[in-house]
């Protein structure tokens, strides 16, 4: 029974290959262009030194007059909001797509519940989503 599961397991990693890469590079290449239009906007960014003393800024510790601020109020809050698209589209797209396939009458054929099916569809999407985070995180290091 487990055997069965792991091979699914791998089976799904190896479907989602091409998009853990594509998302990761993609996501990857997101900070690059904060760094470009850094120079060409830190004038305006320091008309916002007002707004970064109201308390609500000063507790989550973002200030837009330096780079690292910058960085650290653009990227850091927009990339998670990437990656939850990417785990929804994969999430409606993991059984659906395989019903329009033809696929998912082969996988619900296994000699295994319905709802190990689905958990480890749900394992494979949070490794593909850990995965896309390892390779954006090695490329912003």
């Amino acid at each position: 029974m487990e055997a069965i599961m792991l091979r699914l397991l791998q089976q799904e990693l190896r479907s989602r290959r091409g998009a853990i890469i594509g998302w990761g590079l993609g996501l990857s290449f997101f900070p690059v262009v904060y760094l470009g239009i850094y120079p060409a906007v830190a004038e305006e960014m320091k008309s916002f030194q007002s707004l970064m003393e109201l308390p609500i800024y000063q507790a989550m510790g973002m200030t837009m007059a330096s780079f690292e601020g910058f960085i650290a109020s653009t990227v850091t809050n927009i990339v998670p909001i990437l990656l939850s698209i990417y785990a929804v589209i994969t999430g409606v797209n993991t059984l659906a797509g395989e019903e329009e396939n033809g696929r998912l009458e082969l996988i619900v054929a296994l000699p295994i519940p319905r709802w190990q099916i689905a958990t480890v569809k749900a394992i494979a999407t949070g490794i593909a989503l850990f995965l896309i985070l390892v390779i954006v995180s090695a490329a912003s290091a």
